[in-house]
């Protein structure tokens, strides 16, 4: 035989056991490991998840079992025990980085700064009022205090020349120097020009007299201003008056006034030596018991300025001392 497993047969009887049949030796067995080998299943195929799903990673916590929890103690009146605390695996509580009590703060600091230049706003306008109230009335005083300056110089002017209020009697041409040596106060008018009708005279300030008539320079070839009318460059209408003539013989100051037309150039000068300018609007010949003296210190056609001049025309009265008729010149600033 070629191996051991082809080994003769023995084929003899026991003898203690005649009967029993012959054992034919089965082939030998290989001889097993110690340690038998643990066989694994297969390995499957590790399965990849889903791209659109994605399962949310939830931390476990861990549960008491029913073993691990302590059973309560019983209290006593006398002396009282903490209850056992269940151990709960707590998760650590994540700080904010910008909390919602800092975003209010920022916020109500935002409206302090808002209200604070709101104040500070408010203040500055009533300061501003405050000190313009001062300035008004400062302003105020003073223009009060140059008006009276301003009559007080007019009047101790006037106490220089003849101005005694009259009838035109005095007919005596005026030295040449006349108006240059005159003089007023700033803001009052100083003199008038016609060059059409070659005016050139001094104004003198006049009032009204004891009948309430408007009063007229003493010398026929002077011009008088109603100190009750605007000043020149105020608002209002100025009014000067001079005579036309004297008992028909001489030819006074506004002698021809009836002859200015439209647009004809009247100048005012101020004490100070500013030459305001007007044009003549309207020029009309009146009864003397129809003239409305309130329309006559009034700006013509509700302008805020104005100039008018007045002056005798006609016939003269029964009585002899004027006309009976009244020019009066309407005129605007140029």
């Amino acid at each position: 035989m070629d191996n051991h497993h082809n080994r003769p047969v023995n084929r003899q009887r026991s003898a203690s056991y005649p009967n029993r049949p012959l054992v034919v030796p089965s082939r030998v067995k290989p001889r097993q490991p110690l340690i038998d080998v643990v066989k694994l299943p297969p390995a499957q195929p590790k399965r990849q998840p889903d791209p659109l799903v994605v399962a949310p990673v939830i931390n476990p916590v861990a549960i008491p079992t029913a073993t691990q929890v302590k059973p309560a103690m019983p209290t006593s009146p006398l002396a009282k025990t903490a209850e056992p605390r269940q151990s709960v695996n707590h998760q650590p509580k994540l700080k904010p980085t910008s909390s919602r009590k800092e975003k209010r703060l920022r916020r109500h600091g935002h409206q302090l700064k808002l209200n604070r230049l709101f104040l500070d706003l408010i203040i500055g306008i009533l300061l501003l009022a405050a000190a313009y109230m001062v300035y008004d009335t400062w302003r105020t005083n003073n223009e009060v205090k140059q008006s009276l300056t301003s009559s007080a110089q007019s009047k101790t002017t006037t106490q220089d020349v003849t101005v005694a209020v009259g009838d035109g009697k005095d007919v005596t041409p005026l030295p040449t120097n006349t108006l240059a040596n005159y003089k007023v106060a700033a803001d009052l008018p100083r003199a008038i020009y016609i060059n059409k009708l070659k005016v050139a005279a001094r104004l003198l300030p006049m009032g009204i007299n004891k009948d309430n008539s408007l009063q007229a320079p003493n010398n026929i070839y002077d011009a008088g201003w109603y100190n009750g009318s605007s000043k020149p460059g105020q608002v209002g209408a100025m009014l000067i008056d001079g005579h036309a003539s004297q008992t028909g013989t001489h030819y006074g100051l506004f002698g021809r006034l009836e002859t200015l037309v439209d647009g004809d150039t009247i100048t005012i000068e101020k004490g100070d030596g500013t030459k305001l300018n007007f044009a003549v609007a309207k020029v009309e010949i009146v009864p003397l018991n129809q003239v409305d003296m309130t329309q006559v210190l009034v700006p013509y056609d509700s302008h805020q300025q104005g100039l008018n001049l007045i002056t005798c025309a006609g016939d003269w009265t029964k009585d002899g001392k004027t006309l009976d008729h009244r020019v009066i010149v309407y005129a605007l600033p140029a």
